[in-house]
């Protein structure tokens, strides 16, 4: 193999570890790469962040290293913002190794440390290359050490970026009970859910009359109204649009309507409770095969989560989850006994 092979009780194998839950991969994923190979797991990561594209052709990906010390770097750029409002500056961090450039984020920049010699297995996607796996270089012998401490705070630090959640929120929530803030935070994101209702509710007027003046206009001139309603490809228009439409208003009220409804009640109640165990966590096809969705399952409960909450687990550890009742909503989560590790 390319990379170390350490003891699991030397530092240098737990700085592995580490850059394993800060990068996303798993031990095994590391020696598959090392062997050429890109697993399935490493697979349906990428399809999660790569897009349409990605799922629908499948592209070949070509499975690329490079060796070299480390050099980080912190660039600053302008972006402009919409509707005139001026612009921003955007702070984004870079690895660089052997002069390939690596665009990584904060914590990721924080695990590295420069001229330190890595192995950077890659491949190339939509113009960017995205790291798959990285570990030491062979032959390292002086890693930086990583305590437990340190890789169970950044554990921690990933849950409450994905979930939005403060110290006092989780307090409020081991005790059974939805935090104000967490209140106030909710209830702003279901008011711009309203203004998605408010579009639809403007917009699907309009395209019933659409598709009644669809229905009349293919009538012959001169028709009744009872002739266009009772036969001809007046009906056949009318009833394949509307049959559509109330499809459409189906799918609008359960992905916009609904949701906010079971959260809001969930936030009125004010409850929130808990289950612990190990993380279970997996992949699913949604919308005919072209989105992946992500699950957690813990103690005999099933979450659905975003990209970003999905990446926040671990397989290998044991976590007490607080969510709402009705909506089975997240709203907070923590490591509920050290880190379990990896048998040889």
């Amino acid at each position: 193999m390319n990379h170390n092979d350490h003891a699991q009780d030397s530092p240098l194998y737990q700085y592995d570890v580490f850059l394993g839950d800060v990068f996303t991969f798993t031990r095994e994923d590391l020696a598959a790469n090392a062997q050429g190979q890109i697993t399935e797991h490493q697979r349906q990561r990428l399809a999660g962040s790569a897009g349409l594209f990605f799922k629908q052709r499948k592209p070949a990906l070509d499975l690329r290293s490079v060796e070299g010390s480390a050099r980080l770097t912190v660039h600053e750029e302008t972006e402009r913002l919409g509707d005139g409002a001026g612009s921003a500056a955007v702070v984004y961090y870079a690895l660089y190794v052997d002069d390939v450039h690596f665009r990584i984020d904060k914590m990721q920049y924080h695990a590295l440390k420069n001229e330190r010699r890595y192995r950077v297995y890659f491949v190339e996607m939509t113009h960017r290359l995205k790291i798959l796996s990285i570990a030491l270089a062979a032959g390292v012998s002086d890693a930086p050490v990583k305590t437990d401490t340190v890789m169970r705070m950044t554990d921690t630090d990933r849950l409450r970026r994905a979930f939005r959640f403060s110290d006092s929120d989780i307090e409020a929530n081991r005790a059974g009970t939805v935090s104000d803030a967490q209140k106030n935070r909710r209830s702003a994101t279901g008011r711009q859910n309203q203004s998605v209702l408010v579009v639809i509710a403007i917009f699907m007027p309009i395209i019933g009359i659409g598709a009644v003046v669809t229905l009349f206009g293919a009538a012959p001139t001169g028709s009744s109204v009872q002739t266009v309603l009772c036969g001809g490809p007046g009906l056949f228009m009318g009833l394949f649009f509307g049959f559509w439409l109330l499809l459409l208003v189906a799918d609008l009220v359960r992905r916009f309507v609904l949701p906010p409804l079971k959260v809001r009640a969930d936030l009125s109640a004010g409850v929130v409770k808990a289950v612990e165990g190990r993380a279970a966590l997996d992949t699913v096809r949604t919308d005919g095969g072209y989105n992946v969705g992500y699950r957690l399952k813990i103690g005999g409960a099933t979450f659905r989560l975003t990209l970003e909450q999905y990446k926040a687990f671990d397989h290998r550890e044991l976590y007490h989850v607080y969510y709402l009742p009705r909506s089975r909503t997240i709203v907070s989560a923590e490591i509920a006994a050290p880190p379990v590790k990896e048998q040889q």
